[in-house]
């Protein structure tokens, strides 16, 4: 819309320069996450490649999540009767700083969730950063939405593990099917059943409570609507999941356990989900016609920013999106200088091998970048008599961790039945202890010891181990070993203990 001056010169009018002021906050904005989303590849693609992983079926629903929330960010943006500018941030700058500083912590220890979570917690710093608070705001249930599509909510399947088995078995009793109960499993004449995590229901509650949010949203209704109908919806996804595990269980009995609705249970949830869902979202439509609060949040006008205050805010938003990237790519410069030089491991290390012993065990751990295996000579007259598993991590991801809840001592494969576990006192090691068990495999027993290593420190809390190997890679020393010694049992354990003690103190001294 142009107009012209007294002196009929053509000039923008003032509607037509907040257009462009607007559009120019769009494009910032869109290239700043375009910026992050390329700095952050790795983890923003890991998080997509998550949703689509068949494994992952709790968090199927990421994909259309991110479309909704995509849309919901367009949807406020359009509709919002205050033009939006640029406002420049310092504080959410810092923001992005310590998200960004999160995430190169939990890249180098390797956890996952901590990754998608400061992703997250980056793309709310850009907004922030670009926008400044009051603006920002508009957009932070569209960005926190994500959150309901990221591993954080396991623990409520195993919560609700328990209440989904006594509510099946309680309605089969009402049905007059003979049912047994022993922990998790239910037992019907028919055959055995057992209710895993996986299906006390958590993805029907994910997605009830996130309908819920996206209807309240694009409603605006009044937050103690919105609490409600959440509330609501958590609730008819848990009974549904208990009507669904009851159902498929007497289908079972009464199919002798031929039907395909057996194995594929899935289906007859989602069926009786949205049986459940349909009457509440049709009552929750009703209410948008009385509650009469469409006002949404309000945006206070940008106040107008000096050019220092507008550079701080600038500078400290781009450094802080390049920090974390920029330090990863100088710890991976270390990394593979320290990967061509393998002088730090003992000469006795380097020579392990199968030995005469004909004892064949490994421990079922993630192979690290470099693994030195099997039966070194010690003291008793040149007999290989103690095994050693060294395995080193220079850098880690997902599926090669040095800690991870899937390491074993024993594999489930394996030959070797673990007798017993637990730590003993043990001067060499920091802390005073040693994570040992006994393993046993016909008339053979081994007495095993393992830790971690990381530099001069040896660890035996997972956890701990997790905290120094960062530590100790923002230090340049980016490594941590696994390590696990192994004897046979001749006399008793004590005497086994001794040996592994004095190959420990000899041998693995730092």
């Amino acid at each position: 819309m142009l107009h012209r001056d007294f002196f009929g010169r053509v000039s923008l009018s003032k509607m037509a320069q907040i257009y462009v002021r607007q559009n120019i906050t769009a494009l910032t904005l869109s290239l700043l996450l375009v910026a992050t989303v390329g700095l952050y590849w790795e983890t923003s693609w890991g998080l997509f490649a998550y949703w689509l992983d068949d494994r992952n079926y709790t968090y199927s629903h990421g994909w259309l999540l991110l479309l909704v929330s995509i849309y919901l960010v367009y949807e406020r943006w359009r509709t919002q009767a205050q033009p939006l500018d640029l406002a420049p941030s310092w504080v959410g700058g810092v923001v992005v700083i310590i998200s960004s500083m999160v995430w190169l912590m939990a890249t180098i220890g390797s956890i996952q969730v901590v990754q998608f979570l400061s992703f997250v917690g980056l793309v709310s710093g850009v907004f922030w950063g670009v926008m400044g608070f009051s603006q920002a705001r508009l957009f932070a249930l569209p960005i926190l939405l994500i959150l309901g599509a990221l591993p954080l909510w396991d623990s409520v399947a195993t919560v609700l593990q328990l209440p989904t088995t006594l509510a099946a078995e309680w309605m089969l009793q009402i049905s007059r099917v003979p049912v047994l109960r022993e922990g998790f499993f239910l037992s019907v004449p028919a055959g055995d059943f057992e209710v895993e995590a996986a299906c006390s229901g958590l993805h029907y509650i994910l997605v009830a409570v996130l309908l819920g949010l996206i209807f309240c949203a694009m409603h605006r209704l009044h937050w103690w609507v919105t609490i409600g109908i959440i509330l609501a919806a958590a609730t008819i996804s848990i009974v549904a999941n208990f009507i669904r595990v009851y159902t498929v269980i007497l289908i079972g009995q009464y199919t002798n356990m031929e039907s395909d609705l057996v194995k594929d249970h899935a289906s007859v949830g989602w069926v009786v989900f949205a049986l459940g869902a349909i009457p509440l979202f049709w009552f929750a439509s009703k209410l948008t016609k009385q509650d009469k609060y469409v006002g949404g949040i309000k945006v206070a006008p940008v106040v107008k920013q000096g050019r220092l205050s507008r550079s701080v805010g600038v500078v400290t938003l781009l450094a802080g999106l390049l920090v974390g990237p920029v330090w990863m790519g100088y710890l991976e410069a270390q990394i593979e200088e320290a990967m061509l030089n393998e002088s730090e491991f003992p000469v006795i290390i380097k020579s392990a091998s199968r030995g005469e012993l004909n004892i064949e065990y490994q421990p079922a751990f993630m192979p690290g970048d470099v693994v030195k295996e099997g039966w070194i000579d010690s003291e008793r007259s040149g007999e290989a008599s103690t095994y050693l598993y060294l395995s080193r991590f220079y850098r880690q991801k997902q599926g090669k961790e040095a800690v991870s809840s899937s390491n074993r001592l024993v594999s489930s494969s394996s030959l070797w039945n673990q007798l017993e576990a637990g730590s003993i006192p043990f001067q060499g090691l920091s802390g005073g202890v040693v994570n040992v068990a006994t393993l046993s495999s016909g008339n053979i027993e081994l007495r095993v010891w393992q830790w971690y290593q990381v530099g001069e420190r040896r660890i035996t809390n997972p956890l701990w181990a997790k905290i120094y190997n960062v530590i100790a890679t923002l230090q340049g020393h980016g490594y941590i070993d696994v390590v696990v010694l192994a004897t046979k049992i001749e006399d008793d354990v004590a005497a086994a203990d001794v040996v592994l003690q004095r190959f420990s103190k000899k041998y693995l001294k730092k």
